[in-house]
């Protein structure tokens, strides 16, 4: 029996606490959720992607808590990953200060070349980190960034083709 996917990746969605990670996580599994807690260690989805004709990508997604009590379960899963979200919230610079840490943590421990993406989250009228700087940030690590709102209507889907096809591209530059 052949499986229903081609290509199994990890994704390692990572930020400061309350940033949006596991709506994210929730927005790609097409879960609802009407109350959010804090994780506790790493939470865990499945979502399939159909990427062409010939690839179908089955992807695990870990959503981490970055509080420091589980920082080295949470670490544990950036070994072997394909991809990372890295996330911020818009209206608290720590957040975003927060971001730099992560990278040097992706850079020391996950194999190989692993996509990353930055999504700055929550925009409103209280913005503490501007769209330029967030961009220059982004730059500065060669990694891309994208905005969304709280909602995060179908934006979680797209950024999830984009980092598909970013792991598919430094797979072959490797």
């Amino acid at each position: 029996m052949n499986p229903v996917y081609s290509h199994l990746f990890n994704l390692v969605i990572v930020g400061a606490q309350k940033t949006g990670k596991t709506h994210f996580m929730n927005k790609l599994s097409n879960q609802i959720c009407e109350r959010y807690e804090p994780t506790i260690g790493v939470d865990f989805a499945t979502k399939t992607v159909k990427c062409d004709s010939e690839k179908t990508a089955k992807i695990h997604v870990w959503d981490t808590s970055r509080e420091e009590r589980y920082d080295k379960i949470t670490r544990s899963y950036f070994r072997g990953s394909h991809s990372f979200v890295i996330m911020f919230n818009i209206n608290q610079i720590e957040s975003f200060e927060k971001c730099k840490k992560i990278i040097g943590e992706i850079n020391e421990i996950a194999y190989g070349n692993p996509a990353v993406i930055l999504i700055g989250n929550q925009i409103g009228e209280n913005r503490e980190v501007s769209f330029d700087e967030a961009v220059e940030f982004a730059y500065q690590y060669n990694i891309a960034y994208y905005e969304v709102s709280g909602d995060m209507t179908d934006d979680a889907e797209i950024y999830l083709r984009k980092l598909v096809q970013l792991i598919f591209i430094n797979r072959e530059n490797e």
